[in-house]
């Protein structure tokens, strides 16, 4: 019904990962304001910090002379900001739970929209092609963006990881 009332608008609406961090305080009613920038911190942090500091420290660690003291230091920086990167769950998360939301938001709304669903059903059968619902959802992934996160994913795997690897190798012939 409501796509039959806002036919000359666009229903549609896009995200990425900085709008996201943007749009909680929108999103989250119920927590206060310190829990929801806590929230939008730890977004921004593992997101897009994380993956970002965790090479830029590889790269630091490979092309400039430290002691060995230092590199251990740096190297233990290194792995914590891998442990906190989440840009692959990101990846992943997108991949699988886009052809889920549909039937999740279906699912989670279930008895607030049987009322409505049961007036849809009487009234607009035919408009709603047999089947009323109060609320559809239609997930889609932009696909230049979803190659972009995949490529950033399997660049920071195909070089970080192993540079970790090599980094550990060496630390340790020093001990």
């Amino acid at each position: 019904l409501g796509v039959l009332l806002l036919r000359e608008h666009d229903a549609s609406v896009r995200f990425s990962v900085v709008s996201v961090a943007a749009d909680l305080c929108g999103a989250i009613r119920t927590a206060g304001p310190a829990a929801t920038v806590c929230l939008q911190a730890c977004w921004v942090v593992t997101m897009i910090c994380s993956p970002i500091f965790w090479l830029l420290s590889l790269v630091v660690l490979w092309t400039t002379p430290l002691s060995v003291s230092s590199q251990r230091v740096l190297l233990t920086c290194s792995e914590c900001l891998y442990a906190w990167s989440a840009h692959d769950v990101l990846l992943l998360t997108l991949l699988t739970a886009q052809p889920q939301l549909p039937q999740y938001i279906q699912h989670l709304l279930a008895h607030e929209c049987q009322a409505v669903n049961q007036l849809l059903a009487r009234y607009f059968m035919d408009i709603t092609h047999n089947q009323p619902m109060c609320l559809s959802v239609e997930a889609q992934l932009l696909p230049l963006g979803m190659v972009y996160l995949a490529i950033a994913v399997l660049i920071s795997f195909l070089v970080g990881v192993p540079l970790m690897l090599a980094s550990r190798a060496v630390i340790t012939r020093f001990d």
